[in-house]
């Protein structure tokens, strides 16, 4: 440094990066050489950095990057780093967030004109963990499409200002959901109401194998007319639904306090991160809701050091409801009490359970909550404390108990048949639900096992032909189907099951009035059933079931709550087309998507799902022209709904781009291959069998045009993973 050059404002994470590559006495010099040239003000706040790191280094935990949202204010004041410059086509307008190694800011998109968040990162703000869960978050947002979650528009790294971004759906005049909450003084109902939205959304996210591991109100925003969206996957965890590892997703490492202290489940703060999963995030759920019921913080830590709030969260009760709010509902308390149980087996074992009985309280009907009794708090507490509850003999003592208030109560509730019945209801909305989650990361055939079991009691305490054994075998069914060790056989033996009970039923209750809905609700599963079978039926040509599957398919196309309606419409065209009726399958395909749309609404995934099929009868059957207009068609839906990188979109795209060949469109044609060969790549990964489809079509085409030369040079398969 050149002592004779004073400069007010240096780049105080360049000089921080300096010092990093000294040691001992060198960056002790250079430290003191930055106060010389800048100012005593300039080296303080190069020792805290430098501070900081050193305890990161002690540590290993992310402390350095809490430290800098203060710091950047105190260096940057309120101004944002890049207000008024554009990036990727977005005009960065006012800051609008900072935290420690980023900030986000209110932006516009110039194409499509639309107001965004652009999140941003500073490599020089953050270290390697903040950048991996910055682009972990992009990618866990961009495979959601959720309308509660905040989408991903793009995403990207702009050289000129070194800054990794990503645009995110704005929620215009957003509110924390408590704050929204106070400032609209809304009554308790629709706290609920609020809240249940978000943990529809993280239901969702649950299904499509994301945590989101920091659950707070912060994170979950109220916008204009009570629109919720959660956001801020930045500590999510993929792998819940074996579509990644959580091994080859997470980035922190055992020890590491990951979330935040008031609303974190008793095993984050143990700081396993392999302990934690889905029921994590149920904790915090349930601790928003006690804050929203209640008004007061889950938990009140003050100013306890790191190890003392570790210990508190991982080993303390929250406090009840009533306990707080005495005239509090009681089927709330009971909610929020199995939400936040400490031992993750006591807690709803789902989201989508969670929301089922918060559905429950709000409609005013009973509840399933069952909080943790004294029994169970006592099994929990030995199992925390095995050397002192070994001591006492309490482990025993409270397995003898235990086994003791079970049997008394099983005896009690079957005595009464209509408990029975109840029993059966509950393993059909809870059991199953919590089977699925242990399947997530046991062998499904071992859970499908499970699952004939709870059937079998259910027809021991009911006899077969109830409405709930029905739907009982059919999951069973469903779940045979598909997942690791599927069996087709086994799937229709447990249809076939389903069906035949269904129709006892139905046949048992002609001419009696329904009043519970029971034999209207075991027609629809049969049917669901039968369609099944139907759908599991191999096409072949000339089937002498033809006729039957489309009568089928006719008898159940009003009735909405059969979802698999749509697949037999679309299975009937395939059918008619394998037997070169395409008039008959043209009427079929065009059923199928009217039910869909009229069932789902024309912009709906499961819509574009099932033009999708209609799309490849048309390049497979009609002109190169009509299958085109209906590509057209499909990627401006897309776009209208704002899922411009979904798969469909980029299979759509390069669809486009070989029916653009053939119609001897050949510049067109190149151009759409080869945007959506690149596209596929960022997207879908750059070693999938996805991408090599795209690039065959490009080599199909090149050799066409006699570039085979070129063809094999830029466009050789790519290995697949």
């Amino acid at each position: 440094m050149n002592s004779g050059q004073s400069r007010p404002e240096p780049d105080i994470f360049a000089l921080f990066r300096q010092a990093l590559r000294l040691d001992g006495p060198a960056r002790e010099d250079f430290v003191r050489q930055v106060g010389v040239e800048f100012g005593p003000e300039w080296e303080q706040r190069l020792r805290e950095l430098l501070a900081r790191d050193e305890s990161v280094q002690r540590s290993g935990d992310d402390s350095v990057e809490r430290a800098m949202h203060g710091l950047a204010q105190r260096v940057f004041g309120g101004a944002g780093l890049l207000t008024g410059q554009t990036i990727a086509g977005f005009e960065i307008g006012e800051r609008i967030g900072q935290g420690g190694s980023g900030a986000v800011y209110a932006a516009r998109q110039r194409k499509p004109s639309r107001d965004v968040a652009f999140k941003t990162l500073r490599p020089e703000f953050a270290g390697p963990k903040s950048r991996q869960r910055f682009e972990r978050e992009a990618e866990h947002l961009a495979g959601l499409n959720h309308p509660n979650i905040a989408s991903v528009i793009a995403a990207g790294h702009d050289d000129k200002t070194s800054v990794t971004w990503m645009a995110v759906e704005l929620v215009a005049e957003a509110l924390p959901l408590t704050g929204y909450c106070t400032q609209n003084n809304l009554p308790l109902a629709d706290r609920v109401d609020l809240l249940l939205k978000a943990v529809d959304a993280v239901s969702y996210a649950h299904a499509h194998g994301v945590l989101h591991r920091d659950l707070k109100p912060a994170n979950i925003l109220v916008g204009t007319g009570g629109v919720v969206k959660v956001i801020d996957f930045g500590l999510a965890r993929a792998g819940l639904n074996g579509t990644a590892g959580a091994d080859q997703t997470q980035v922190t490492q055992a020890g590491d306090f990951v979330g935040t202290p008031n609303y974190m489940a008793p095993e984050q703060g143990r700081g396993d991160p392999k302990a934690v999963d889905l029921r994590a995030d149920i904790f915090a759920l349930g601790a928003i809701l006690l804050e929203l019921a209640s008004g007061h913080s889950p938990r009140e830590l003050g100013d306890v050091s790191l190890g003392d709030a570790c210990e508190t969260i991982a080993h303390a009760d929250l406090s009840r409801l009533r306990s707080r709010v005495p005239d509090a509902p009681r089927d709330l308390d009971a909610i929020i009490a199995m939400a936040v149980a400490l031992e993750p087996g006591s807690r709803y074992q789902t989201a989508a359970a969670l929301a089922d009985d918060l559905r429950r309280f709000l409609n005013g009907e009973p509840v399933g909550a069952r909080p943790p009794g004294q029994t169970r708090r006592l099994w929990s507490w030995a199992r925390r404390r095995p050397a002192l509850a070994a001591t006492g003999g309490v482990a025993a003592a409270g397995a003898i108990v235990a086994a003791i208030l079970l049997w008394a109560y099983i005896d009690d509730q079957l005595a009464d048949a209509a408990r029975a019945i109840e029993v059966t209801k509950r393993m059909t909305d809870q059991l199953i639900p919590a089977v699925r989650d242990l399947g997530a990361t046991q062998d499904a055939p071992l859970v499908r096992k499970i699952q004939e079991a709870a059937y079998e009691l259910a027809v021991l305490e009911n006899g077969p032909d109830n409405v709930h054994c029905v739907s009982l075998a059919s999951k069973v069914g469903f779940d045979w189907m598909k997942g690791t060790g599927a069996d087709d056989d086994r799937a229709r033996h447990w249809f076939t099951v389903a069906r035949d009970s269904a129709r006892r039923i139905v046949a048992a209750g002609e001419g009696q009035s329904d009043t519970d809905g029971s034999i209207a609700r075991a027609a629809r599963l049969g049917k669901d059933a039968e369609i099944q079978l139907a759908l599991m039926r191999p096409l072949t040509k000339g089937d002498s079931e033809a006729a039957a599957l489309e009568k089928l398919a006719i008898d159940t196309e009003l009735i909405d709550e059969i979802d698999a309606t749509s697949d037999l419409l679309l299975r009937a065209g395939d059918q008619r087309a394998l037997d070169g009726d395409h008039a008959g399958a043209n009427e079929f395909f065009r059923r199928a998507r009217a039910r869909s749309e009229r069932i789902n609404g024309p912009d709906a995934v499961r819509t574009v799902s099932t033009r999708s099929v209609y799309l490849i009868y048309l390049i497979n059957h009609a002109t190169s022209e009509a299958a085109l207009a209906e590509a057209d068609e499909l990627i401006a839906l897309q776009l209208r709904a704002e899922r411009p990188t979904a798969i469909w979109t980029l299979n759509f795209k390069a669809k486009r781009g070989v029916l653009l060949g053939r119609l001897g469109r050949h510049d067109e044609a190149l151009a759409a291959l080869v945007e959506a060969e690149a596209l596929i790549s960022q997207w879908v990964g750059p070693k999938t069998r996805m991408r090599n489809v795209a690039r065959a079509a490009l080599r199909d085409l090149l050799v066409k045009l006699d570039r085979a030369v070129e063809a094999e040079r830029d466009w050789a398969p790519v290995p697949e993973e």
